[in-house]
């Protein structure tokens, strides 16, 4: 059996969250620089890369349907990205007192997701009810 490995540098900074976007042929990376950073995995050709957090980047998911990734970092926010919209922020979820740490989907209910955090708590949010006046564009 071959083993094919693909390794790159991608900031100078610590990687701590990737994820696929298999219907894309992306990879998304979240890292201590707070930026969000989007190649493609066959050719690792840099699509795009935001500053997306003030903080470090500790979770991404990427939604099963939609065009949307959810980001945590330790800024306590947690963000709403659309990529058809050009990677706008289209909604700043708040609330956690320490960093949030993870993220997950509802598997019954994509509209759904959890977020932990170092302040002891789960918090269980609707993602999809978007309204403009909590909306955001890159770092707030």
């Amino acid at each position: 059996m071959q083993v094919r490995e693909k390794t790159f540098e991608i900031a100078n900074s610590r990687v701590r969250s990737a994820r696929f976007v298999a219907r894309k042929e992306w990879i998304v990376i979240g890292a201590d620089d707070g930026f969000i950073r989007v190649y493609n995995y066959n050719t690792m050709e840099n699509i795009i890369e935001f500053k997306a957090h003030s903080d470090f980047i500790r979770s991404l998911i990427v939604h099963p349907s939609q065009s949307y990734l959810l980001s945590a970092s330790d800024d306590k926010h947690i963000k709403l990205w659309d990529w058809e919209k050009g990677w706008e922020c289209t909604k700043t979820f708040e609330g956690h007192e320490h960093y949030a740490m993870q993220l997950a989907f509802n598997p019954r209910d994509a509209n759904v997701f959890a977020s932990a955090s170092l302040d002891r708590t789960i918090k269980v949010s609707l993602a999809f009810i978007v309204q403009s006046n909590n909306a955001c564009t890159g770092v707030n």
